[in-house]
């Protein structure tokens, strides 16, 4: 996986492969799938971490030895990737952004890290931060070829180090893991470590309560910080309207995505699904202007009276209609907006109806703009 060699799912894969498994069964991944035997030690612990990560009401991190962090390598390393780059691009940073110091805290065995690699020139250092030893050792096992090759420089380390100020704070997989008062704490003292333009980027499971409690702390940061800027989902700053209009809500997205090899071979063997990644995220920046538009909590949906979807952004949360009658050239995109996805409504829906002369614009599909 050369400096010169985009990252994609088949080459990460065969990567994982290749560190952890031997050359020679990445040689044979290459030729098609892997022997069920070679599987068959991962799939107790992926079975194990799948029931412990998903449990109700979980507020600890599993305990993980060097099977179980390995098995959490080969199979959640790709969605992880995949997640984490569909939000960097979701953020729309600039190409020619310099980021010298980015940390990927809570990284497990790197899995974020991977995708922060192509933003990372060569003065750059990444740090790598997890509390368990096994972890760590698997992601200096992975990224350190890699960040040779680039000539970053790799932190792996238990703790963070807090003399340096980071261009980028990753929380992947973490705050899911913590009572509501512990992460506050946390992400309170991520926040302090960002440089005068820095980003703090917090993905977990689409799991009900943990992203209840994600939707409380990022109305608890920007009461508390109002030079934060809320990049992601959201594109209004003030408190959530949607633990007031609707407490039993739940702010998540969904990404549709070609399965890997490997992961589908695995899903074959453990019964699992993941033909879609469903993931909740927030995004704080300092010094950065917010983004305008809207976000689609609910995708369109056909009434008796028309096209529905609910929106959230300024001035503006619930269900808009969009009526049969009203139906044109300029708003069609209207009738295929998926969840959580951004998009451009003019003029603003404050009635929240959808008229003949409203341009509705989907963001990154400028196929759709309207005619």
């Amino acid at each position: 996986m050369g400096t010169d060699e985009s990252i994609s799912l088949e080459v990460l894969e065969s990567y994982l492969i290749e560190k952890i498994l031997g050359e020679s069964y990445a040689q044979q991944f290459a030729e098609g799938d892997l022997p069920r035997s070679l599987l068959e030690p991962f799939l107790s612990p992926l079975k194990e971490l799948s029931d412990e990560y998903t449990h109700r009401g979980r507020t600890h991190a599993p305990d993980i030895s060097l099977l179980r962090a390995r098995a959490y390598a080969l199979y959640y390393t790709p969605l992880n990737f995949y997640k984490v780059g569909h939000l960097l691009e979701e953020l729309r940073l600039p190409e020619e952004r310099s980021w010298s110091h980015v940390m990927d805290f809570g990284c497990g065995p790197g899995t974020g890290s991977f995708a922060l690699l192509p933003f990372l020139s060569s003065d750059a250092t990444l740090h790598a931060v997890d509390r368990s030893p096994f972890m760590r050792q698997t992601a200096e096992t992975l990224l350190s070829p890699l960040v040779a090759e680039r000539g970053v420089k790799l932190n792996v380390s238990s703790t963070i180090d807090s003399t340096v100020r980071y261009s980028l704070i990753l929380a992947a997989n973490v705050i899911n893991e913590m009572e509501e008062e512990d992460a506050f704490s946390l992400l309170r003292n991520l926040v302090h470590l960002l440089t005068d333009d820095g980003i703090l980027l917090v993905i977990d499971p689409a799991l009900k309560e943990p992203t209840q409690r994600a939707m409380n702390l990022r109305d608890r940061l920007r009461a508390e910080d109002d030079t934060l800027t809320i990049l992601y989902p959201c594109t209004r700053q003030d408190p959530c309207p949607m633990r007031v209009e609707d407490p039993d809500g739940w702010c998540h997205g969904t990404l549709r995505w070609e399965k890997p090899r490997l992961v589908s071979q695995f899903d074959d063997l453990l019964r699992f699904n993941k033909h879609r990644i469903k993931y909740s995220a927030f995004a704080f920046g300092r010094g950065m202007p917010r983004f305008e538009g809207y976000r689609v909590i609910t995708p369109s949906e056909r009434r008796p009276r028309g096209i529905e979807a609910t929106l959230c952004g300024e001035n503006l949360y619930g269900a808009v209609m969009l009526p049969k009658k009203e139906r044109s050239d300029q708003n069609r995109s209207f009738s295929h907006l998926e969840q959580h996805e951004r998009i451009e409504v003019t003029p603003a829906p404050l009635e929240k109806l959808v008229k003949k002369d409203t341009a509705v614009l989907r963001r990154g599909r400028e196929e759709e703009r309207p005619k």
